[in-house]
Protein backbone atom coordinates (compact mmCIF):
# COMPACT_ATOMS: atom_id res chain seq x y z
CA UNK A 1 0.00 0.00 0.00
CA UNK A 2 1.54 3.37 -1.02
CA UNK A 3 0.71 5.38 2.03
CA UNK A 4 3.16 8.42 1.02
CA UNK A 5 4.85 8.11 4.01
CA UNK A 6 8.78 7.47 4.01
CA UNK A 7 9.99 3.69 5.16
CA UNK A 8 10.87 3.70 8.69
CA UNK A 9 11.93 0.29 10.48
CA UNK A 10 8.33 0.33 12.31
CA UNK A 11 6.32 0.04 9.67
CA UNK A 12 3.00 -0.27 11.63
CA UNK A 13 1.43 -0.18 15.19
CA UNK A 14 2.10 -2.12 18.04
CA UNK A 15 0.04 -5.27 18.24
CA UNK A 16 -1.60 -4.36 21.46
CA UNK A 17 -5.51 -6.20 21.10
CA UNK A 18 -7.15 -8.60 19.30
CA UNK A 19 -8.68 -7.77 15.90
CA UNK A 20 -12.57 -6.83 16.38
CA UNK A 21 -13.19 -8.43 12.88
CA UNK A 22 -13.07 -11.93 12.29
CA UNK A 23 -12.11 -11.37 8.51
CA UNK A 24 -9.10 -8.93 9.41
CA UNK A 25 -5.73 -10.01 7.78
CA UNK A 26 -7.92 -11.44 5.53
CA UNK A 27 -10.13 -8.44 4.24
CA UNK A 28 -7.71 -5.50 3.21
CA UNK A 29 -10.59 -3.11 4.40
CA UNK A 30 -8.43 -2.61 7.36
CA UNK A 31 -4.67 -2.64 8.47
CA UNK A 32 -4.44 -2.11 12.17
CA UNK A 33 -7.34 -3.69 14.06
CA UNK A 34 -5.20 -5.40 16.39
CA UNK A 35 -3.63 -2.07 17.33
CA UNK A 36 -5.16 -0.19 20.58
CA UNK A 37 -6.80 3.14 18.09
CA UNK A 38 -3.96 4.99 20.76
CA UNK A 39 -0.97 3.05 19.85
CA UNK A 40 -3.05 3.28 16.05
CA UNK A 41 -2.62 7.53 16.87
CA UNK A 42 0.90 7.43 18.32
CA UNK A 43 2.31 5.58 15.19
CA UNK A 44 0.46 8.11 12.67
CA UNK A 45 1.81 11.11 14.55
CA UNK A 46 5.35 9.89 14.53
CA UNK A 47 5.08 9.38 10.85
CA UNK A 48 3.02 12.40 9.38
CA UNK A 49 6.33 14.75 11.74
CA UNK A 50 9.01 12.15 10.19
CA UNK A 51 7.40 12.35 6.75
CA UNK A 52 7.60 16.61 7.19
CA UNK A 53 10.69 16.90 8.59
CA UNK A 54 12.20 19.24 5.54
CA UNK A 55 9.77 21.41 6.36
CA UNK A 56 11.30 22.28 9.64
CA UNK A 57 8.51 23.02 11.62
CA UNK A 58 9.00 23.98 15.52
CA UNK A 59 7.57 21.99 18.17
CA UNK A 60 5.42 24.50 19.23
CA UNK A 61 3.62 24.65 16.02
CA UNK A 62 2.63 20.80 16.42
CA UNK A 63 -1.23 20.65 17.09
CA UNK A 64 -2.00 16.74 18.44
CA UNK A 65 -3.46 14.58 16.49
CA UNK A 66 -7.36 15.19 16.07
CA UNK A 67 -9.72 12.06 16.41
CA UNK A 68 -12.53 10.16 16.94
CA UNK A 69 -14.38 9.99 20.05
CA UNK A 70 -14.06 6.27 20.19
CA UNK A 71 -12.41 4.30 22.30
CA UNK A 72 -11.95 1.47 19.40
CA UNK A 73 -13.64 3.06 16.56
CA UNK A 74 -16.40 0.97 14.41
CA UNK A 75 -18.91 1.69 12.14
CA UNK A 76 -17.67 4.75 11.44
CA UNK A 77 -17.94 5.02 7.90
CA UNK A 78 -20.60 6.78 5.47
CA UNK A 79 -19.63 5.30 2.47
CA UNK A 80 -18.35 1.57 1.31
CA UNK A 81 -17.78 -0.42 -1.63
CA UNK A 82 -18.92 -4.01 -1.60
CA UNK A 83 -18.40 -6.57 -4.57
CA UNK A 84 -19.75 -10.08 -4.93
CA UNK A 85 -17.51 -13.31 -5.63
CA UNK A 86 -17.64 -17.16 -5.19
CA UNK A 87 -16.86 -18.69 -1.34
CA UNK A 88 -15.50 -21.78 -1.01
CA UNK A 89 -18.93 -23.40 -1.37
CA UNK A 90 -19.20 -21.89 -4.82
CA UNK A 91 -22.16 -19.59 -3.45
CA UNK A 92 -22.38 -15.55 -4.26
CA UNK A 93 -21.26 -13.32 -0.94
CA UNK A 94 -20.94 -10.07 -0.35
CA UNK A 95 -16.53 -9.25 -0.92
CA UNK A 96 -14.47 -7.01 -0.14
CA UNK A 97 -10.99 -6.65 -1.84
CA UNK A 98 -8.02 -8.50 -0.24
CA UNK A 99 -4.71 -7.26 1.33
CA UNK A 100 -2.34 -5.15 -0.88
CA UNK A 101 -4.71 -6.03 -4.31
CA UNK A 102 -7.77 -4.21 -4.71
CA UNK A 103 -8.56 -6.04 -8.12
CA UNK A 104 -9.15 -9.38 -6.21
CA UNK A 105 -12.12 -9.81 -4.10
CA UNK A 106 -12.53 -12.10 -0.83
CA UNK A 107 -16.03 -13.40 0.74
CA UNK A 108 -16.97 -11.54 4.11
CA UNK A 109 -20.00 -11.91 6.04
CA UNK A 110 -19.73 -8.78 8.05
CA UNK A 111 -17.51 -5.56 8.04
CA UNK A 112 -17.54 -2.98 10.78
CA UNK A 113 -16.42 -0.25 8.47
CA UNK A 114 -19.55 0.89 7.97
CA UNK A 115 -22.94 -0.90 9.48
CA UNK A 116 -25.15 -3.77 9.84
CA UNK A 117 -27.69 -2.08 7.16
CA UNK A 118 -25.03 -2.17 4.87
CA UNK A 119 -24.34 -5.83 5.57
CA UNK A 120 -28.09 -6.38 4.84
CA UNK A 121 -27.48 -4.60 1.63
CA UNK A 122 -25.29 -6.94 0.44
CA UNK A 123 -26.65 -10.13 1.54
CA UNK A 124 -29.88 -9.38 0.04
CA UNK A 125 -27.72 -8.53 -3.11
CA UNK A 126 -25.96 -11.73 -2.80
CA UNK A 127 -28.99 -13.84 -2.27
CA UNK A 128 -30.94 -12.26 -6.03
CA UNK A 129 -27.36 -12.55 -7.44
CA UNK A 130 -27.49 -15.99 -6.61
CA UNK A 131 -31.13 -16.81 -8.16
CA UNK A 132 -30.17 -15.28 -11.25
CA UNK A 133 -26.87 -16.42 -11.38
CA UNK A 134 -25.92 -12.42 -12.24
CA UNK A 135 -22.83 -12.69 -13.88
CA UNK A 136 -19.79 -10.80 -11.85
CA UNK A 137 -17.03 -8.09 -13.82
CA UNK A 138 -13.37 -9.60 -13.88
CA UNK A 139 -11.74 -5.91 -14.43
CA UNK A 140 -8.99 -7.97 -15.86
CA UNK A 141 -10.85 -9.62 -18.95
CA UNK A 142 -13.29 -6.59 -18.84
CA UNK A 143 -16.41 -8.95 -19.08
CA UNK A 144 -19.30 -9.84 -17.15
CA UNK A 145 -22.25 -8.04 -15.84
CA UNK A 146 -22.62 -7.29 -11.64
CA UNK A 147 -19.82 -4.72 -10.75
CA UNK A 148 -19.88 -3.15 -7.33
CA UNK A 149 -22.73 -2.20 -4.61
CA UNK A 150 -21.79 1.66 -3.52
CA UNK A 151 -23.80 2.39 -0.33
CA UNK A 152 -23.94 5.67 1.60
CA UNK A 153 -25.20 6.43 4.97
CA UNK A 154 -26.06 9.25 6.78
CA UNK A 155 -24.37 8.93 10.17
CA UNK A 156 -26.93 11.39 12.06
CA UNK A 157 -29.73 11.37 9.91
CA UNK A 158 -30.43 7.45 10.02
CA UNK A 159 -31.25 7.91 5.74
CA UNK A 160 -29.82 4.90 3.63
CA UNK A 161 -28.90 5.22 -0.01
CA UNK A 162 -27.84 2.37 -2.18
CA UNK A 163 -26.46 1.99 -5.63
CA UNK A 164 -26.14 -1.06 -7.94
CA UNK A 165 -23.27 -0.24 -10.37
CA UNK A 166 -23.58 -2.75 -13.75
CA UNK A 167 -21.64 -2.57 -16.77
CA UNK A 168 -24.60 -2.66 -19.42
CA UNK A 169 -28.23 -2.68 -19.27
CA UNK A 170 -29.33 -5.75 -18.22
CA UNK A 171 -32.26 -8.01 -16.78
CA UNK A 172 -34.22 -5.12 -15.72
CA UNK A 173 -36.99 -7.57 -13.94
CA UNK A 174 -34.25 -8.68 -12.07
CA UNK A 175 -32.87 -5.30 -11.20
CA UNK A 176 -36.69 -4.05 -10.14
CA UNK A 177 -37.40 -7.44 -7.87
CA UNK A 178 -33.60 -6.01 -6.28
CA UNK A 179 -35.06 -2.14 -6.07
CA UNK A 180 -38.12 -3.28 -4.19
CA UNK A 181 -36.04 -5.12 -1.74
CA UNK A 182 -33.24 -2.80 -1.24
CA UNK A 183 -36.73 -0.04 -0.88
CA UNK A 184 -37.86 -2.21 2.40
CA UNK A 185 -34.58 -1.56 4.29
CA UNK A 186 -35.51 0.77 7.36
CA UNK A 187 -34.34 4.45 6.38
CA UNK A 188 -33.47 3.78 3.10
CA UNK A 189 -34.28 6.72 1.12
CA UNK A 190 -33.33 6.29 -2.53
CA UNK A 191 -32.19 3.06 -4.48
CA UNK A 192 -30.48 3.61 -8.31
CA UNK A 193 -29.18 1.34 -11.07
CA UNK A 194 -25.70 2.82 -12.23
CA UNK A 195 -24.92 1.47 -15.51
CA UNK A 196 -21.10 2.09 -16.68
CA UNK A 197 -21.48 2.06 -20.28
CA UNK A 198 -17.91 2.38 -21.77
CA UNK A 199 -16.76 4.35 -18.36
CA UNK A 200 -19.64 6.68 -18.45
CA UNK A 201 -22.88 6.51 -15.62
CA UNK A 202 -26.11 6.74 -16.02
CA UNK A 203 -28.19 6.43 -13.25
CA UNK A 204 -31.44 5.32 -13.40
CA UNK A 205 -33.59 5.72 -9.97
CA UNK A 206 -35.57 3.01 -9.01
CA UNK A 207 -37.25 4.14 -5.95
CA UNK A 208 -36.88 7.51 -3.63
CA UNK A 209 -34.47 10.03 -4.06
CA UNK A 210 -30.55 9.86 -5.34
CA UNK A 211 -29.41 11.57 -2.81
CA UNK A 212 -29.59 11.43 1.45
CA UNK A 213 -29.16 14.15 3.99
CA UNK A 214 -26.37 14.19 6.49
CA UNK A 215 -26.61 16.59 9.74
CA UNK A 216 -23.24 17.79 11.35
CA UNK A 217 -24.13 19.80 14.23
CA UNK A 218 -26.16 22.87 12.98
CA UNK A 219 -24.93 21.78 9.46
CA UNK A 220 -27.32 20.04 7.00
CA UNK A 221 -26.30 18.62 3.82
CA UNK A 222 -27.51 17.20 0.70
CA UNK A 223 -25.34 14.52 -1.07
CA UNK A 224 -25.97 12.82 -3.72
CA UNK A 225 -25.08 9.01 -4.79
CA UNK A 226 -21.79 10.06 -6.52
CA UNK A 227 -21.00 13.48 -4.86
CA UNK A 228 -17.47 13.53 -2.89
CA UNK A 229 -18.10 13.40 0.54
CA UNK A 230 -15.33 12.79 3.64
CA UNK A 231 -16.06 9.24 4.70
CA UNK A 232 -15.95 9.78 8.41
CA UNK A 233 -18.96 11.88 10.01
CA UNK A 234 -18.12 12.35 12.98
CA UNK A 235 -14.56 13.57 12.33
CA UNK A 236 -15.67 15.68 9.22
CA UNK A 237 -17.54 18.11 12.16
CA UNK A 238 -14.18 18.26 13.64
CA UNK A 239 -12.45 19.22 10.45
CA UNK A 240 -14.76 21.75 9.13
CA UNK A 241 -14.72 23.21 12.48
CA UNK A 242 -11.36 23.83 12.54
CA UNK A 243 -11.36 25.17 9.08
CA UNK A 244 -14.58 27.77 10.03
CA UNK A 245 -12.57 28.71 13.30
CA UNK A 246 -9.16 29.48 11.33
CA UNK A 247 -10.84 31.78 8.97
CA UNK A 248 -12.77 32.89 11.98
CA UNK A 249 -13.83 37.37 11.31
CA UNK A 250 -12.19 37.20 7.48
CA UNK A 251 -14.19 39.62 4.96
CA UNK A 252 -13.78 37.29 1.50
CA UNK A 253 -12.53 33.30 1.59
CA UNK A 254 -12.01 31.62 -1.11
CA UNK A 255 -13.01 27.83 -0.96
CA UNK A 256 -11.18 26.03 -3.74
CA UNK A 257 -12.12 22.73 -5.08
CA UNK A 258 -15.02 23.47 -2.82
CA UNK A 259 -17.02 19.87 -3.87
CA UNK A 260 -20.75 20.11 -2.89
CA UNK A 261 -19.81 23.27 -0.57
CA UNK A 262 -19.59 21.40 2.73
CA UNK A 263 -16.27 23.11 4.05
CA UNK A 264 -17.68 26.51 2.35
CA UNK A 265 -21.08 26.01 4.26
CA UNK A 266 -19.31 25.73 7.34
CA UNK A 267 -17.14 28.98 7.29
CA UNK A 268 -19.63 31.22 5.64
CA UNK A 269 -20.92 32.27 9.26
CA UNK A 270 -17.25 33.58 9.94
CA UNK A 271 -17.37 35.31 7.03
CA UNK A 272 -18.37 38.23 5.05
CA UNK A 273 -18.13 36.57 1.85
CA UNK A 274 -17.29 32.70 0.29
CA UNK A 275 -16.56 32.11 -3.00
CA UNK A 276 -16.59 28.37 -3.73
CA UNK A 277 -14.99 26.98 -7.25
CA UNK A 278 -15.86 23.39 -8.39
CA UNK A 279 -15.60 21.82 -11.55
CA UNK A 280 -18.05 19.03 -11.29
CA UNK A 281 -21.61 19.81 -12.44
CA UNK A 282 -23.08 17.07 -10.07
CA UNK A 283 -21.27 18.67 -7.02
CA UNK A 284 -22.51 21.80 -8.12
CA UNK A 285 -25.91 21.00 -7.93
CA UNK A 286 -25.68 19.29 -4.32
CA UNK A 287 -23.61 22.86 -3.20
CA UNK A 288 -26.47 24.92 -4.40
CA UNK A 289 -29.01 23.08 -2.30
CA UNK A 290 -26.30 23.05 0.47
CA UNK A 291 -26.53 26.85 0.36
CA UNK A 292 -30.19 27.01 0.86
CA UNK A 293 -30.22 24.30 3.62
CA UNK A 294 -27.90 26.49 5.34
CA UNK A 295 -29.02 30.06 4.45
CA UNK A 296 -25.31 30.78 3.24
CA UNK A 297 -26.40 33.72 1.48
CA UNK A 298 -23.19 34.86 1.42
CA UNK A 299 -21.85 31.97 -0.92
CA UNK A 300 -20.91 32.69 -4.22
CA UNK A 301 -20.12 29.51 -6.73
CA UNK A 302 -18.33 29.55 -9.86
CA UNK A 303 -17.69 26.24 -11.94
CA UNK A 304 -14.59 25.63 -13.83
CA UNK A 305 -10.78 24.61 -12.31
CA UNK A 306 -9.53 27.23 -10.31
CA UNK A 307 -7.03 28.21 -12.90
CA UNK A 308 -9.45 29.00 -15.12
CA UNK A 309 -12.45 30.44 -12.71
CA UNK A 310 -10.01 32.97 -11.07
CA UNK A 311 -9.65 36.13 -13.15
CA UNK A 312 -7.77 38.96 -13.20
CA UNK A 313 -10.25 41.20 -11.06
CA UNK A 314 -10.50 38.31 -8.49
CA UNK A 315 -6.55 39.09 -7.39
CA UNK A 316 -7.08 42.63 -7.37
CA UNK A 317 -9.19 42.54 -4.61
CA UNK A 318 -7.42 39.33 -3.18
CA UNK A 319 -9.08 37.31 -0.24
CA UNK A 320 -8.16 37.36 3.45
CA UNK A 321 -8.51 33.63 3.17
CA UNK A 322 -8.15 31.28 1.24
CA UNK A 323 -8.82 27.21 1.72
CA UNK A 324 -8.04 24.48 -0.49
CA UNK A 325 -8.47 20.61 -0.21
CA UNK A 326 -7.48 19.18 -3.43
CA UNK A 327 -7.91 15.83 -4.54
CA UNK A 328 -4.62 12.98 -3.63
CA UNK A 329 -2.55 14.90 -6.56
CA UNK A 330 -2.39 18.08 -4.66
CA UNK A 331 -2.09 21.98 -6.27
CA UNK A 332 -1.07 22.18 -9.55
CA UNK A 333 1.88 24.49 -10.31
CA UNK A 334 -0.65 27.19 -11.39
CA UNK A 335 -2.37 27.07 -8.35
CA UNK A 336 0.70 27.68 -6.13
CA UNK A 337 1.27 30.05 -7.96
CA UNK A 338 -2.18 31.80 -8.06
CA UNK A 339 -1.81 31.41 -4.36
CA UNK A 340 1.48 32.82 -3.73
CA UNK A 341 0.15 35.68 -5.77
CA UNK A 342 -3.23 36.95 -3.71
CA UNK A 343 -0.93 36.06 -0.81
CA UNK A 344 -3.86 35.76 2.06
CA UNK A 345 -3.66 36.54 5.60
CA UNK A 346 -4.53 32.95 6.22
CA UNK A 347 -4.34 29.94 4.23
CA UNK A 348 -6.18 26.70 5.53
CA UNK A 349 -4.81 23.56 3.63
CA UNK A 350 -6.38 19.99 3.78
CA UNK A 351 -4.54 17.26 2.67
CA UNK A 352 -5.89 13.43 2.23
CA UNK A 353 -1.87 13.16 0.83
CA UNK A 354 1.01 13.78 3.06
CA UNK A 355 2.98 12.82 -0.04
CA UNK A 356 1.67 15.90 -2.18
CA UNK A 357 1.16 18.18 0.89
CA UNK A 358 4.86 17.85 1.43
CA UNK A 359 5.50 18.90 -2.05
CA UNK A 360 3.22 21.94 -2.12
CA UNK A 361 4.42 22.86 1.16
CA UNK A 362 7.42 23.26 0.37
CA UNK A 363 6.54 25.51 -2.58
CA UNK A 364 4.67 27.43 -0.65
CA UNK A 365 7.23 27.95 2.20
CA UNK A 366 9.71 29.23 -1.11
CA UNK A 367 6.99 31.73 -1.76
CA UNK A 368 6.75 33.48 1.09
CA UNK A 369 4.38 31.60 3.60
CA UNK A 370 5.38 29.38 6.87
CA UNK A 371 3.33 27.52 8.58
CA UNK A 372 1.37 28.36 11.91
CA UNK A 373 -0.12 25.60 12.40
CA UNK A 374 0.09 22.22 11.92
CA UNK A 375 -1.52 18.56 12.12
CA UNK A 376 -3.01 15.23 11.54
CA UNK A 377 -7.22 14.41 11.94
CA UNK A 378 -8.04 10.88 11.66
CA UNK A 379 -10.53 10.04 9.36
CA UNK A 380 -9.59 6.36 8.49
CA UNK A 381 -9.34 4.51 11.77
CA UNK A 382 -6.67 1.43 11.91
CA UNK A 383 -5.68 2.08 8.63
CA UNK A 384 -2.50 3.94 7.41
CA UNK A 385 -4.06 7.17 6.15
CA UNK A 386 -4.72 10.66 7.70
CA UNK A 387 -5.62 13.98 6.76
CA UNK A 388 -2.88 16.70 6.97
CA UNK A 389 -4.75 20.32 8.37
CA UNK A 390 -2.70 22.61 8.13
CA UNK A 391 -3.09 26.77 8.66
CA UNK A 392 -0.55 29.44 6.58
CA UNK A 393 0.23 33.16 6.80
CA UNK A 394 2.71 35.28 4.62
CA UNK A 395 6.21 35.96 6.51
CA UNK A 396 6.76 39.61 6.71
CA UNK A 397 9.01 40.88 3.83
CA UNK A 398 12.12 42.48 4.78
Amino acid sequence: MNTGLPSSPQTRPPVSCAAACPFFGVCGGCDFQDSLYTDQLTWKEQRLRELLTPLKVPAEKWLPMRHSDQEYPVYFRNKIRYGLCLDEQGNYAISRHAPENASSEVAVTTCLLQSERSVLVGSITAKLAQKYEWSLYDPKAQEGWFRHLLIREGKYTGELLVGLVTSMEGPAEEVVEWGRAIAEIEGCVGVVWVQDIEGKLEDILLSGRSYLYEQLGDLRFRISLHAFFQTNSEMAAKLYQAAADAVQGSKVVWDLYAGSATIGCAVAKNAEKVLSIESNPSALEDAEENKLLNHATNLEFRSGTVEDMLKPADLATAPDAIIVDPPRAGLTQQARTLITYARPKKLVYISCNPNTFLRDALALQLGGFKIKEIGGFDLFPHSHHQEVFSIWEPRTRA
